[in-house]
C-alpha cells in the first residue's frame, strides 16, 4: 500500500489571509482532510503532519515523511493582491519530479481557472540546497517524491473566491487524488 504525508501548510494563528475573510489555514486544513479522505478511497494510506491546533517545526514535518512515498505541503499563495496563480514546488535534488510537479500546477490551474505558474524549485541563497524548510528534510528524510503546491494567490480577489467554496475544495482534492494515484501507479 501506498503511504502520501500530507502537511496542512500554517496553522491555526498563522496571519495569511485574504481581503474578504480566508484564511490559509483554514482552508489547507480543509483541503488536506478532503484529500486525505479522497486517497482513503484509492487504497492510499495517507496521514497529516499535524493536528487542526498542532504546529510542529518546518522541520519536524520534513522529518516525518520517512518511510513515505510522497509528501505534499498544501498551501495559498500571496503576493501583491494582483497576481494569480498556481505553482508546484518540487526538490533541486530530485529533478526526476518536474514533469509530476508540471502537471499538478497545470491540473490545479486549469480547475481553477488561473495562470499556471508551473512546475519550480527555489534554491537557498546561502547553498546547494532547496529554500523550503520542509522539501530539505522530506527529501533529507527519503522521501522520494517532495511537493509543495500552491493553490492559487488567496491575497487575490478572484483566486480568494474560487478557494473560500468548500464544494471547489473537494473539486481540487478530487483532482489531486486522482493525479497523485496515477503518479504513484504509472500505466
Amino acid at each position: 500500500m501506498f503511504r502520501i504525508l500530507i502537511d496542512p501548510g500554517h496553522a491555526p494563528g498563522n496571519v495569511n489571509q485574504g481581503p474578504t475573510g480566508y484564511f490559509e489555514y483554514e482552508g489547507m486544513w480543509s483541503l488536506s482532510n478532503l484529500l486525505r479522505k479522497e486517497l482513503s478511497e484509492y487504497g492510499i494510506r495517507a496521514d497529516l503532519t499535524r493536528t487542526e491546533a498542532a504546529n510542529p517545526t518546518l522541520t519536524r514535518r520534513g522529518q516525518m515523511a520517512r518511510g513515505y512515498d510522497m509528501f505534499i505541503s498544501q498551501h495559498s499563495n500571496a503576493h501583491n493582491g494582483r497576481v494569480r496563480g498556481s505553482e508546484v514546488f518540487y526538490s533541486i535534488h530530485q529533478p526526476e519530479n518536474k514533469d509530476e510537479a508540471a502537471l499538478l500546477a497545470a491540473e490545479t490551474a486549469r480547475l481553477m481557472g488561473n495562470p499556471n505558474r508551473g512546475a519550480k524549485t527555489k534554491r537557498s541563497a546561502r547553498g546547494n540546497w532547496d529554500h523550503f524548510t520542509v522539501i530539505r528534510k522530506a527529501v533529507a528524510a527519503g522521501c522520494p517524491r517532495v511537493f509543495l503546491i500552491e493553490s492559487g494567490f488567496h491575497d487575490n480577489v478572484t483566486d480568494e473566491a474560487w478557494l473560500k467554496q468548500d464544494s471547489n475544495l473537494k473539486r481540487l482534492a478530487e483532482m489531486q487524488a486522482r493525479l497523485l494515484h496515477r503518479i504513484l501507479n504509472p500505466p
